[in-house]
């Protein structure tokens, strides 16, 4: 009986300080979030930009309490944690976009005041160097939640967002806004140019879109993805400054995230839904068009079904295998095809459908948008 008392009281102690070693080494993994000095003002909507001095650029947006929109800005430093005041805007904007440019400044377009309304149509030119904000140019028509993309080229794409139109559908470029307007998605999207300080018209959007995503992909195209206006995305080329469809999300959001990945892909995450609106946890990957190894399974068309025949195909396709066990992986035609197609195949949870060796992974669902290839 002692003995068994004893190895008792071993076991016990055994299991409390491997638990502690653990729990610990799982926290210590966890990172650490730690308080830096804080704003000015409270700030919601504002845009944080890194410059080529590392430090951040924080422009804009309004205080939320009495919706004053802000014309300060302020930069951190990461050295000291700390900020300070740079140079204040001709205007103060909210819904705003900020964009460091190739030559180091910053070009910060558009927006709202959010007493009056008012969009804007000017654009300004922060310059690190001396700290100060300075006029440059003016888009067709003032607009806000719209996206800018820097481009290879240096241009700056602005596309979509909410501009102010009258009953009859006219646009109202800028300033106090008259009465009988309403608030609609814009559709025209334009180049900026550095080197001239001006903007330029290019291919509209075929849906007029705001709070959609711009994501310069590695072929140097921009993906246009999500809106509050339902419809298929849509892919900008520089080439030929024109805007065609491509594939459809499998649930519409806008407000949400688009990362590029480095394998190519864009990863779509959160947002609200177009219909009902809520929030949402799911994701998408965006794919372009890639090679097919695999011809696809009768009826999934556009999905490719991966299977292990054998070892030495299951080398050579490990690193895939880790990758389907995340996430339902898309591929589309040959990239020779006559019409490549591209789609959104929705990131879910397959732990109920994990690809193990000598199985098939069953795909589910399919993408209307593909087309029908062979390998």
């Amino acid at each position: 009986m002692l003995l068994l008392r004893c190895f008792s009281l071993v076991f016990a102690l055994f299991s409390i300080f491997s638990c502690g070693f653990w729990s610990s080494a799982t926290y210590a993994q966890q990172g650490t979030f730690v308080l830096s000095e804080s704003l000015n003002a409270p700030r919601v909507r504002h845009t944080a930009t890194v410059l080529n001095n590392g430090m951040v650029l924080i422009v804009g947006g309004n205080d939320n309490i009495d919706l004053k929109t802000l014309v300060s800005n302020q930069l951190y430093n990461p050295a000291t944690g700390a900020f300070s005041f740079t140079g204040s805007m001709k205007v103060g904007r909210y819904a705003h976009t900020a964009t460091l440019l190739k030559n180091g400044l910053v070009l910060v377009v558009g927006g709202e005041d959010r007493v009056t309304f008012q969009t804007f149509s000017s654009a300004e030119l922060y310059d690190p160097a001396s700290g100060t904000f300075t006029s440059t140019g003016n888009t067709s028509t003032g607009r806000y939640e719209h996206t800018a993309t820097l481009l290879n080229n240096g241009t700056v794409l602005i596309a979509g967002g909410w501009g102010w139109r009258t009953l009859s559908g006219d646009p109202i470029p800028s300033g106090p806004l008259p009465p009988g307007v309403v608030p609609a998605p814009v559709a025209s999207a334009e180049l900026y140019n550095p080197t001239a300080g001006s903007f330029a018209l290019t291919g509209s959007l075929n849906i007029a879109q705001e709070l959609q995503t711009g994501t310069l992909l590695n072929n140097g195209m921009v993906l246009m993805a999500g809106g509050v206006t339902s419809g298929p995305s849509e892919l900008y080329n520089p080439a030929t400054g024109t805007f065609s469809l491509t594939g459809s999300m499998n649930i519409g959001r806008y407000a949400h995230t688009a990362t590029l990945l480095k394998d190519g892909k864009v990863l779509n995450a959160g947002g609200y839904t177009t219909d009902p609106r809520s929030p949402q946890t799911t994701a998408e990957l965006y794919s372009l068009p890639m090679s097919r190894t695999v011809a696809p399974s009768s009826g999934h068309h556009g999905f490719r079904a991966l299977s292990a025949t054998s070892e030495q195909d299951n080398q050579s396709r490990s690193s895939e295998r880790a990758v389907v066990s995340q996430a339902i992986r898309f591929q589309t035609a040959s990239e020779t095809s006559a019409a490549p197609s591209q789609c959104f195949p929705c990131v879910r949870n397959i732990r109920e459908r994990p690809l193990y060796n000598g199985l098939t992974t069953k795909l589910d669902s399919a993408c209307d948008t593909a087309t029908d290839g062979t390998a």
